[in-house]
């Protein structure tokens, strides 16, 4: 399989000039003392600042009574990893279930270990491939971004991203928000491959 490229939900270059602002301020003993408190308290975003001058939101992560930094995936390419992942171990246990079939006609219980691996493997697999085009869609979205539709009542309803990430479906996400959006019809345009997208959902 080909490496999926990493994405960070936050990646910054830092200007040349406030880079050189960063650098040149040396962090005394009072500077040390708010970082700490800081990290352990759940009130920042932690950044990671590299050699090049690129910042990277963080999330902590305990452990062993340490807090460590740990750079922060966009969940879109997590999710599709996983889908990816267990897409070719769905794969990999139908051969070896049929193979099994093949061996043993007349003792299907022996094949049954077997199918039981297909079918959580599939069903790992499905779920996070949805969820990471669904996951592309809500990062599609503009933060400034309305919908504007008359609903049943004939009056006028606005939603904002927020709404539209938690109360929208992944059907109408498609349908709707992506063609006022980016003025493409996307589920018209590759109608082959939307169905088969919904055909696995149900």
């Amino acid at each position: 399989m080909k490496h999926v490229k990493k994405k960070f939900i936050v990646r910054k270059q830092i200007t040349a000039s406030a880079l050189e602002v960063i650098e040149s301020h040396t962090p005394n003993e009072e500077d040390n003392l708010f970082v700490k408190e800081l990290i352990e308290s759940n009130k920042f975003n932690a950044f990671i600042q590299t050699t090049d001058g690129e910042l990277f939101q963080a999330f902590k992560y305990k452990f062993e009574n340490n807090t460590y930094l740990v750079p922060e995936m966009d969940a879109s390419v997590l999710y599709f990893e996983m889908g990816r992942t267990f897409l070719k171990r769905t794969k990999d246990s139908k051969k070896k279930f049929l193979a099994s079939i093949k061996q043993t006609p007349n003792l299907p219980l022996q094949s049954a270990n077997c199918f039981f691996e297909v079918f959580a493997h599939a069903s790992i697999c499905i779920p996070f491939l949805h969820n990471s085009v669904e996951c592309f869609i809500n990062n599609y979205i503009p933060i400034d971004y309305e919908f504007v539709e008359i609903n049943k009542r004939e009056k006028k309803e606005t939603w904002n991203k927020m709404a539209i990430q938690f109360d929208w479906t992944y059907e109408d996400k498609i349908k709707l928000i992506m063609p006022d959006i980016s003025k493409q019809k996307y589920h018209e345009m590759f109608q082959t491959n939307y169905s088969y997208l919904t055909s696995l959902k149900t």
